[in-house]
């Protein structure tokens, strides 16, 4: 990166504006420092722990907004997507840790947005497991509206995966257990998840798996749940991945066996490393799901059982009525596995970028590589599909699964905040121009007219369906 433009004197005015450091701690610092350099400072307050390093790179880059809601204290961006953004905060006074979620100020005066948000925390309030992340609070700080709900310190398991290649098939049948029995409590709440893929979750360092994301979720009371129909009437929910044949068509029928099958298509990409699917659109994705079986699973990794093959393979079956009926019943099926004692995690797993060197002048890398699988003592490349739009996973549309990097989302927090729509849209071109060479930019252009086409058509199958009955 260039040599720093911000002076001492600015810097210094930052700091004291975004509430993060007292005035006490902050020249206890400068005497310690002793240094006029902008880096040297953040430095020491990073190493002091006053800022973290999402702080440094901010304060460098004269933002100073943004770092206190309500009684929290912002420490990084977790996530973001098509409802918002999800932050990393710790409470001012009392020093626990949470994850924040805030729907976008522009949707606040979207009525349907704002009904879905508090939905969600009304459906993460009624589910209390183990398994699935819990909602503290949710309500309206400033012009945000936040849901405050657990965090879990870990990774999920589409970016386990993407950096480290399958998971052995032990590994495997008991984190499927586990979201199993998470599922189970989310079925005899009254719900469905109807979102249910690797990126949603989330293994913390002690080995528990932790279902994220009820966004998407649908209350089986019919009563309580006319906000499903007049949200879902026009839309098709979930991620095209993963996303069961029912769901794809009357995403607000679906009962607990459309998140059994979703379950089963992460089974089989946390086995392989790859999509169950291999289809750059969305459109063929839902049309794959609707009409064939994926490439049978011991072919693509031959060391896994026969036995966990017939498991997932009837998790995935087109019909409800082929599948398991109740998580607990997949929970059962996997008895045999469950009897042995699952190892901890590899500590490499969540090691991360952070150190204590200048944040102002090193920008944030991605996790290094590891060269092998450790379970498995074989190198397996996972690939990632690259969505045609670029986005990720948007609330009334259905989009390939893709990881989302701290980078991409305090971009994403700053596009959201500010209000520069034209940033986002600019770095999701330069992503584009990337990614394809010179010749694929017409196919990515016929690729995106193709997603309404297909979708038209998907309608027309649907309607002659609902014709025949």
């Amino acid at each position: 990166m260039p040599a720093a433009t911000i002076t001492r004197d600015a810097l210094l005015q930052l700091i004291r504006e975004s509430g993060l450091v007292s005035d006490r701690h902050l020249n206890e610092c400068l005497d310690k420092c002793k240094s006029d350099d902008p880096n040297a400072i953040l430095s020491y307050l990073l190493v002091a722990g006053h800022i973290t390093e999402y702080h440094g790179r901010e304060l460098y880059a004269g933002r100073n907004k943004g770092f206190i809601i309500g009684k929290y204290k912002v420490l990084k961006p977790l996530a973001s997507g098509g409802m918002g953004v999800v932050l990393h905060c710790e409470h001012v006074h009392m020093r626990h840790q949470v994850a924040i979620k805030l729907l976008p100020k522009e949707m606040n005066e979207d009525s349907r947005a704002v009904a879905r948000f508090y939905r969600e925390a009304r459906a993460v309030a009624a589910v209390k497991h183990p398994n699935v992340v819990q909602a503290f609070d949710v309500g309206l700080e400033g012009n945000w509206h936040c849901m405050v709900m657990e965090y879990v310190d870990g990774i999920n398991l589409h970016k386990l995966v993407t950096n480290f290649g399958p998971l052995s098939e032990l590994r495997v049948a008991h984190y499927m257990a586990q979201t199993c029995a998470g599922l189970q409590c989310i079925m005899t709440s009254g719900l469905v998840h109807r979102d249910l893929k690797p990126g949603n979750l989330v293994l913390s360092k002690d080995n528990e798996i932790k279902v994220l994301d009820l966004g998407l979720a649908r209350f089986l009371d019919q009563r309580a749940d006319d906000l499903t129909k007049q949200l879902d009437s026009s839309s098709v929910l979930g991620t095209a991945d993963f996303i069961s044949p029912e769901q794809a068509l009357h995403s607000h029928e679906v009962d607990i066996r459309a998140d059994i099958y979703s379950l089963g298509m992460s089974a089989y990409f946390l086995l392989t490393g790859k999509f169950p699917f291999k289809i750059p659109t969305i459109t063929g994705k839902l049309m794959s799901h609707q009409m064939k079986m994926p490439k049978a699973l011991r072919s693509r990794r031959p060391d896994v059982s026969e036995q966990l093959e017939v498991i997932v393979t009837k998790m995935i079956q087109k019909k409800p009525r082929d599948r398991y009926s109740t998580p607990q019943e997949v929970i059962d099926a996997l008895a045999p596995w469950l009897a042995v004692p699952l190892p901890l995690p590899e500590p490499e797993w969540f090691m991360s970028s952070s150190s204590t060197t200048v944040p102002g002048l090193k920008p944030p890398q991605s996790p290094a590589k590891t060269p092998a699988n450790r379970e498995n003592n074989k190198v397996r490349q996972s690939t990632t599909e690259i969505p045609v739009n670029g986005a990720p996973t948007v609330i009334a549309t259905v989009t390939p699964e893709k990881p989302t990097a701290a980078v991409d989302a305090m971009a994403e927090l700053d596009t959201i905040s500010r209000g520069h729509s034209n940033r986002l849209h600019e770095r999701a071109t330069r992503r584009i121009d990337r990614v394809a060479k010179p010749g694929d930019k017409l196919k990515i252009i016929l690729l995106a007219m193709s997603v309404p086409v297909g979708m038209f058509l998907i309608l027309l199958i649907w309607l002659a369906i609902r014709g025949l009955r």
